[in-house]
């Protein structure tokens, strides 16, 4: 059997791996607050481009009414 090589955790290593915990932390902080600024605002783009796509809807299925309405008038 290989003999593993013991490795000590002294007080200094594990203050080293716990400030590095935290500033992972905190940089994945900042980075998700980012992702979620830039899906708020894809999301309004979304948002105005929908309802401008239910406004020509809209607007087409009325200019149809009309005509046929016209038409069966005539």
């Amino acid at each position: 059997m290989a003999e593993f090589e013991r490795t000590r955790w002294t007080d200094e290593r594990m203050d080293d791996l716990a400030g590095e915990a935290r500033a992972l932390r905190v940089e994945m902080h900042e980075e998700f607050r980012d992702v979620r600024q830039e899906l708020r605002e894809v999301r309004g783009e979304l948002s105005s481009g929908r309802r401008w796509t239910v406004n020509l809807w809209a607007t087409t299925v009325i200019g149809f009414v009309a005509v046929l309405v016209q038409v069966s008038l005539r």
